[in-house]
């Protein structure tokens, strides 16, 4: 049982040892409380009806429901979203493609379920004037809560909204009546609302799926009418396309319009600027000769010039500066380069040296002053005076030379130096120049470009150009049935979660169960003996009498059988010495003590015992109505010295018990009850029968039973099966105990036999049910 899983301390009484010293006890094993498949089991067989009451209701109320609901009907169309193939014109195109991308196919799906396009299906389809959408075109509801409803709300309107709105705020003034115009902007609104909602309407039953690893998008339509699901779901694909070509007309002819405005003000902007260049140039007086200013060439001719007369006039002056130099040294003058080179003087040379060996000769014929020797020597130094001439004729004519040379290059060098001061003087001219060149050129390109642009624009629009970048490849039809409720798997779905439900309240009513429910319960939370089990009697078992008569005359029945093995447990408590005087009480009223206690002393006189039962409850007498005796005069008249004991004893003649009822109630039951004369009187009886049994009030109300309990032989005390809470019980206990009381146990009463039969302790079905039930004949 799970109600033992509940955290209880477990009960310790010294004064207890102290009084059962030397009492044998077996040992009894604590009870599993584990939540084990078993006992999950035996929870729901013990709740099965609880359980399957649930369920009924659940799935009834969930049928009855289900059977309520609307039918929705869903169409799907699948989209395929693909770059329309275009012809190859050598240009990107105006109105890009779709690249096919996960990007794409989520940001198109997006548009499809878009309010623009949705208020586009919504005219479409002329949805303002279906019934389906517009409320106001709806046949009125008819039915039982509309008929009741609807007069009571134009009542409450009529009677009590109306006359508060005049009350509060006055009655309305004719002269704010509105004007045509206001009426008309009203009706307009209204109108405007209106194709809002529907569109709303329309854009909550559209849902686009797009495809992670495909191209394809699922447009799915759910409507309450088969025919407009299939047909709002071509709707949206068909508008959707619609709007791709719309969309990319549009952008063609903004960028065909764009393109023959900015091509007519560039070829503007190229004459305007070629203008300008030319009127500059004019204006400067530079003229473009195959990339150079007429100055530019003229300085560049002029600086080779300037080289070569530089490397003339150096090449001069070395020729000099060597003649200086053999001047200076008195060197042979005929080493010059100049020299050597001149044909004459080499003509010279050579006749001088015919007259230098002619003149040789002669001297071997003849003396110096032989004429011929004069004349020779005279033509020598003639030739060779020549020759001197000559020489210095060639000295002279480079001296000339490097003089011309030096000259040249002097001319050369201001001339250069003058083109260089006019060309700085242009360079500002030439810088405006090169910018309005640039600008020329710049623009030129420009307008080439946009130019060419524009025909390919032209080409662009083009028929085969403005196909859509996504086609149907799957048209929705009309669904042969709804695709909600599915009532079977709803009504599934609730007996299911009725179960579950059922399954959860058991194990909860279970664990929070807190009585005691077995007496290997009770034995491992008190750590006391449990003596036994007494079965509640029932209504058939009755048959009008009371539980003592049947355990007398069904002496075989499980409650005669319980009582008996009470009253053994009792006298095998002390074998040597059995208890005469017993004690029968409990926590809380209502836990079986009369009938227990007249039931074990009816058992005793049965069995040729002499046995008394004593009513101690001298607050609230019962034993006497067990017995159908007045009451008259009993304990509390004998103990208040009202009677003797002779007149309180009485006898039952069905049963042979003697008995002492409560008597006329008393003033102070607790000081009469520990009173010397009860603890005579309780000497007395136990010596004249061998069974004093007494009837307690129980301990949680009264302190009655307390005064009592130290002055008897044993005590039991009794828990009523499953209805006492653990913790009364417990405490009753320990007030027994801490008062001295020698306990011989605890009894489980008035239990049920079939329920207990059901638990999975191992007194389950003790005595009383299951396969012990054959040995109980009555």
């Amino acid at each position: 049982m799970f109600g033992g899983m509940a955290t209880v301390t477990r009960l310790t009484y010294p004064e207890a040892d102290e009084t059962r010293e030397g009492q044998s006890s077996m040992p009894f094993a604590a009870p599993d409380d584990s939540l084990s498949i078993r006992r999950i089991l035996g929870v729901l067989r013990r709740r099965a009806i609880l359980i399957a009451g649930i369920a009924v209701l659940v799935t009834s109320i969930a049928a009855v429901w289900v059977s309520q609901l609307t039918p929705l009907y869903v169409a799907q169309a699948q989209l395929v979203v693909s770059p329309a193939r275009t012809p190859d014109i050598g240009a990107d195109p105006l109105t890009p493609t779709l690249a096919p991308d996960f990007w794409t196919n989520e940001t198109e799906a997006a548009i499809i379920g878009s309010r623009e396009l949705a208020r586009k299906a919504v005219e479409r389809l002329n949805l303002v004037n279906s019934p389906l959408y517009n409320a106001s075109l709806r046949p009125p509801e008819r039915g039982l809560v509309r008929s009741i409803v609807g007069p009571l709300k134009a009542f409450v309107s009529d009677m009590i909204v109306k006359p508060a709105k005049e009350f509060l705020f006055g009655a309305p003034d004719a002269a704010t009546d509105p004007s045509p115009a206001q009426a008309a902007q009203t009706a307009d609104n209204r109108q405007e609302m209106l194709v809002d909602s529907i569109v709303a309407a329309y854009v909550g039953g559209l849902s686009v799926v797009p495809q992670d690893r495909s191209r394809i998008i699922t447009v799915q339509y759910r409507s309450t009418d088969p025919e407009m699901a299939a047909l709002g779901a071509n709707t949206a694909a068909e508008v959707y396309i619609l709007d791709q070509l719309s969309v990319k007309g549009e952008a063609s002819s903004r960028a065909g319009r764009w393109l023959s405005d900015r091509v007519n003000e560039m070829r503007r902007r190229v004459i305007e600027s070629e203008r300008r260049l030319e009127e500059f140039r004019r204006e400067v007086g530079i003229t473009d000769l195959g990339g150079a200013t007429l100055y530019q060439q003229q300085l560049a001719g002029l600086s080779e010039e300037l080289v070569l007369a530089r490397g003339e006039r150096a090449e001069a002056e070395a020729r000099f500066d060597q003649i200086q130099d053999l001047l200076d040294q008195g060197g042979d003058l005929d080493t010059i380069a100049a020299v050597i080179d001149s044909r004459l003087i080499q003509n010279l040379r050579e006749q001088e040296a015919g007259l230098a060996a002619k003149f040789a000769e002669l001297g071997t014929q003849f003396r110096p002053n032989h004429p011929k020797m004069k004349l020779a020597e005279t033509e020598l130094n003639g030739l060779q005076g020549k020759i001197r001439g000559e020489v210095e004729k060639v000295l002279q004519n480079l001296g000339n030379e490097l003089q011309i040379a030096k000259v040249r290059e002097t001319n050369l060098q201001r001339e250069v130096t003058r083109l260089e001061e006019m060309l700085d003087e242009q360079g500002e001219a030439e810088v405006t120049l090169r910018a309005l060149e640039s600008e020329v050129r710049a623009n030129k390109q420009l307008y080439e470009t946009l130019l060419a642009r524009f025909k390919e624009t032209n080409v662009q629009r083009d028929e085969l150009l403005q196909q859509a970048d996504a086609r149907i490849i799957s048209r929705a039809t009309v669904p042969g049935g709804p695709y909600f409720p599915k009532k079977g798997v709803m009504i599934f779905a609730a007996l299911v979660v009725s179960l579950i439900i059922g399954v959860a309240i058991s194990l909860l009513t279970e664990f929070l169960d807190s009585g005691f429910r077995s007496l290997h319960q009770i034995e491992a939370l008190t750590g006391l003996p449990a003596i036994g089990l007494v079965p509640a009697v029932s209504d058939l078992e009755r048959q009008g009498k009371r539980p003592h008569e049947i355990a007398l005359e069904k002496p075989n029945s499980t409650y005669g059988e319980a009582i008996r093995t009470l009253r053994k447990a009792l006298l095998l408590s002390q074998v040597d010495h059995p208890p005469r005087t017993i004690i029968v009480t409990s926590s809380v009223p209502g836990e079986g003590k009369t009938s227990t206690a007249l039931s074990l002393a009816a058992t005793a006189a049965r069995s040729a015992q002499k046995a008394i039962v004593i009513d101690c409850d001298l607050r609230h007498s019962t034993l006497h109505t067990y017995l159908d005796h007045p009451n008259h005069i009993g304990l509390g008249d004998y103990l208040a010295g009202l009677a003797s004991l002779e007149d309180v004893i009485e006898i039952d003649p069905r049963s042979g018990v003697h008995f002492i009822a409560g008597g006329n109630r008393a003033p102070n039951p607790t000081d009469l009850l520990g009173s010397e004369d009860m603890r005579g009187l309780l000497r007395q009886l136990s010596r004249l029968y061998d069974l004093v049994v007494l009837d307690t009030p129980p301990i949680l109300a009264v302190s009655d039973a307390l005064v009592l309990v130290r002055h008897v032989d044993k005590t039991v005390f009794l828990v009523r099966w499953e209805k006492t809470r653990r913790e009364s019980a417990m405490v009753g206990m320990k007030t027994v105990i801490e008062a001295g009381a020698d306990l011989a146990g605890v009894l489980l009463t008035q239990v049920d036999v079939r329920k207990h039969a059901q638990y999975d302790y191992a007194d389950s079905g003790y005595y009383y049910y299951g396969s012990y039930k054959n040995y109980y004949t009555e």
